[in-house]
This record gives structure tokens, C-alpha cells and sequence, in this order.
């Protein structure tokens, strides 16, 4: 069983994954050497940057455990229970919220706020009577933040139903400010409740990494749901490449990610349970990929399928798939049953003539992962990272976490779709967190999509120059601009 200090850093991680949250356990980040629990192999995994191999060459050793996939608790947890304080008034306002697609761009200081803008709009337009529902991974001290929490606060005051779930690693002074008027009872009206790991697995290193904003708007014409790779946080908004893509009026959806979230609650500290670890294969989440747009919902039982090779089993050529991810794990080690299974089924579609073309944080992807890719035909691979601050750290990289195809998908051809929300290519990310995507259909989405992706391809590799560059610390040939350990607990 992982100790509590294996899980320092929210979204979990595999081997070579050095700094972050989002890989198979979150983890300690050390630049030089480190270690990593695979909670799905039983082995501990150490990354060490070897010297006498050059500066970017690393070597991966595999150390024999007897680790054992565990739950926290086989109830929920609990902690002192605060309820809400009372409304100070019941105020009605004029509700608004933006459909479609969404994009913030770090280096464009007006639209650094292209996703938590919005998002703040529409909870400062919510009335007295309105609910209001929010699961994220973490929020910040500094801006975004406090005004997102300000504005809960404020809905709360003003008569506005408020219930928040977020992990309990980015538990700060901005999640209490929301305790203090929210309470944190999951069982109430409102809340602001934490969740040990996976609201529904509480598997050790699990997290709850969903980012989705909730709005009921008083009527089905206003009801709302945002799915994101975003978090009310700076390093989200001034540092990190994110999406989002927001529904308006579908209820059906919005049903659906309201049975999810209530789900969700029932494993937050103080609640009920029960527990459900493959709710993606449950009546809900299995109703949930039927609707139109599908959603995914996860967790999902380590037994069953990688999602997003599901995906690409309908992908055949002709056809291109464009990809913008933060963190990509192999999976385990060799022998296990899913280990590198996704860079395999990317290659093994670039033999039958499918382009792909990805962008990735490198040093948040394993070097199991970058060497497979390495030097295949129809495949090109450019890491985002962009210059560095004071402390040698990266100024801005892709925190998105999608996939675009275009061409023959599940015997379709011409077809223009894209899967977006949290869930990066982690072991955690495919089975254990708590996570969700949507798959949109329809030339407009896509263009805006690749609008994004060019952009991101852009910033980092729009001089020949600074596209070898990139492509050569993709590819684990260059040394790789680490991530602030702390924006990666963000």
C-alpha cells in the first residue's frame, strides 16, 4: 500500500513521468532522481537522469515490490462536520452562459481567461432558487482563485444552491473561505466537500481530476455543463495551454452529469457511499455514452478495456488525428497486459497510412513512450514546453488533454470529431481517477479545435529552428524543460 507521501501531487503518474499529478500515482517530483509507484504492476519504479549518458538519456530502474492496489477505506472517510451558513438574502438575476468551445492561450494576456472567465460570468448570474455544481481537481491561492471562490460565496449569499467537490491535496485558504460559508457536509443542501482520492474509488494515488461546472439556470432552455482540462488556478490560466467545451440546454446531459456528481458526493469525506470504481460501466455511465454529445465518465475496473484505444480501434485510414496532451504513462512495465498499448496502436495505425500528429509536455510523458514513437512514418511528435523562468522552469506548455480525428472513424468517412475534458494517458487518468470527456461531432468544433492545435504548434515550433528543437526533447533527444513541481500540483 502507497504511504500517504506517494500522493503529494494530485493527478496520478508511471514510470518516467517526473513531475507530475497526472500520471499512474502522484508523486514527489525530484529533477534528478525519483521514484514512482505503479499501483497496477506492484513494482516502484526509479527515474534517474544518468550523466555519463548525456543530459537527456535516462535509464528506468524497476525495483520489486509488495505493493497491492488498495482502497483508503473500505466506508468513507470523515472529517469535522461544518454546515453552510444561511442566505443572506434571495436575489434573482438574468442568467447567461456561453455554448461551444473554449481556449485560453497563456501568452495572450486577453485570453488567458478564456475558460474560468465565462465560468465566473455565468456563476455571477445564477438566482436565488438556482443550483450551481462544481468538480475540479484543485484551486488556487492566487488568481483565478479567489475570485472563483468569491463567486460561490457570493451565489450562496444571495439564496443560489452551491455544492463543490475537489480533491483534498489542493485543500488551502481559498477551498476554506468556501467551507467557512459552504460547510462541507455532502449530504446537505450546499457544500464544499473533499474527497480522499477518487470520490468513487478512494484507491490509493487516485484523484478526483474532473473538472465540471454545473449551472441549472431556472429553466431546461439555461441548463449548463463546462467540461475542461482547467482549474480555477494561475499556472492554469497564465501558464498552461487548456480547453473547454460547454453544452447549453441539453438536459439530457446535464441529468446525466447530475446523477455523476451525486454519485460522487455520496464518496466525499462525511458521505454516505457507496463506493462505485467502474461507474463507467455502470447504468449511468454506460446511459451517459449513448447521449448526444456522448459523455465518459469515469472510473473505470483496471480489468477492463484502455478507452482511448477503444477510440482508435474505429479509426482507419484514410484519416489524421491530432493530438494536444500533458501527460502520457506507459502503463506498467513490460509483460503487463497494457503496457505502451497506446503509442502501439498510434504506430500501428501510421503503418496502414493514418497521419498523426501530436503535441506533448515532454517531461511530463514516460521515455518508454517517446523512444516507441520515435523516428515512425506517418508520425510526428513536438514537445509545447516554452522558455524557462528564474529557476530554469518552463513559462508555458499544453495542459490540454484531446484528441481530433479526421477522416474514416467507426465506418464513417469525412468525419470531424473531438474527444476533450481531463482525463490525460495515465493508468489513473484511464481507470482510477475520477474524470470525464466529450465527444463532439461536426465540422465547426473540429475547425476550432485545430485552430488551438495550430496555434499550440505555432508558439512552439514556428521557426525550422525551434521545431527541431521541439521535436528533439519529444523525442528524448534533447534535454527537457522541467514543470514547475508546484503548477503540476495545480
Amino acid at each position: 500500500m502507497s504511504s500517504s507521501s506517494d500522493r503529494t501531487t494530485g493527478d496520478p503518474v508511471t514510470p518516467n513521468c517526473r513531475t507530475g499529478p497526472y500520471c499512474d500515482v502522484g508523486h514527489q517530483a525530484h529533477l534528478n532522481n525519483h521514484s514512482v509507484v505503479d499501483q497496477h504492476s506492484h513494482t516502484r519504479h526509479v527515474i534517474v537522469n544518468n550523466p555519463s549518458k548525456g543530459p537527456s538519456m535516462k535509464r528506468t530502474l524497476t525495483l520489486i515490490t509488495a505493493l497491492v492496489v488498495t482502497a483508503l477505506s473500505s466506508t468513507t472517510a470523515h472529517a469535522a462536520v461544518k454546515k453552510a451558513k444561511p442566505p443572506l438574502s434571495c436575489e434573482s438575476r438574468t442568467f447567461t452562459s456561453r455554448p461551444g468551445p473554449a481556449f485560453s492561450d497563456p501568452e495572450d494576456a486577453d485570453a488567458q481567461m478564456n475558460i474560468m472567465g465565462p465560468i465566473i460570468e455565468s456563476i455571477n448570474s445564477a438566482s436565488c432558487g438556482q443550483t450551481i455544481r462544481v468538480a475540479m481537481y484543485s484551486i488556487g491561492s492566487t488568481q483565478p482563485g479567489p475570485d472563483f471562490a468569491n463567486a460561490l460565496i457570493a451565489a450562496h449569499q444571495r439564496g443560489v444552491i452551491v455544492k463543490a467537490l475537489m480533491d483534498s491535496h489542493s485543500d488551502n485558504a481559498t477551498w476554506q473561505s468556501m467551507v467557512t460559508e459552504l460547510g462541507n457536509d455532502p449530504q446537505a443542501s450546499s457544500f464544499a466537500a473533499l474527497c480522499p482520492g477518487g470520490c468513487l474509488t478512494h484507491y490509493s494515488g487516485s484523484a478526483l481530476h474532473a473538472k465540471y461546472y454545473m449551472l441549472s439556470g431556472g429553466s431546461d432552455a439555461n441548463r449548463t455543463v463546462t467540461v475542461s482540462s482547467a482549474n480555477p488556478t494561475s499556472a492554469q490560466a497564465r501558464t498552461a495551454w487548456n480547453s473547454a467545451a460547454t453544452v447549453k440546454g441539453n438536459v439530457d446531459l446535464y441529468n446525466s452529469y447530475l446523477r455523476y456528481f451525486t454519485a460522487m458526493a455520496k464518496g466525499a469525506l462525511n458521505g454516505p457511499g457507496p463506493l462505485v470504481p467502474d461507474y463507467y460501466n455502470s447504468t449511468s455511465g454506460e446511459a451517459a455514452r449513448k447521449l448526444s454529445p456522448p459523455s465518459y465518465q469515469w472510473p473505470k475496473a483496471r480489468s477492463r478495456s484502455d478507452t482511448w484505444v477503444d477510440f482508435l480501434n474505429n479509426v482507419k485510414a484514410p484519416a489524421t488525428i491530432n493530438i494536444a496532451m500533458f501527460q502520457w504513462t506507459s502503463h506498467g512495465q513490460p509483460g503487463d497486459r497494457n503496457y505502451l498499448e497506446l503509442p502501439k496502436k498510434l504506430v500501428s495505425l501510421a503503418n496502414t497510412g493514418v497521419k498523426i500528429q501530436i503535441l506533448f509536455t515532454a517531461g511530463q510523458v514516460d521515455g518508454s513512450v517517446q523512444n516507441y514513437l520515435k523516428n515512425r512514418p506517418n508520425i510526428t511528435v513536438h514537445d509545447t514546453t516554452r522558455g524557462t523562468d528564474a529557476n530554469g522552469n518552463a513559462l508555458h506548455y499544453t495542459h490540454d488533454k484531446y484528441m481530433m480525428v479526421s477522416g474514416n472513424y467507426a465506418g464513417t468517412s469525412n468525419s470531424r470529431l473531438v474527444f476533450v475534458g481531463s482525463s490525460n494517458w495515465t493508468s489513473n487518468g484511464i481507470w482510477h481517477n475520477d474524470e470525464s470527456d466529450l465527444k463532439l461531432v461536426g465540422q465547426s468544433n473540429y475547425e476550432m479545435f485545430m485552430t488551438d492545435w495550430q496555434n499550440q504548434f505555432n508558439r512552439c515550433c514556428g521557426t525550422v529552428a525551434r521545431e527541431l528543437s521541439a521535436e528533439e526533447r519529444a523525442e528524448n533527444t534533447a534535454r527537457e524543460i522541467p514543470i514547475d513541481p508546484r503548477q503540476v500540483k495545480e
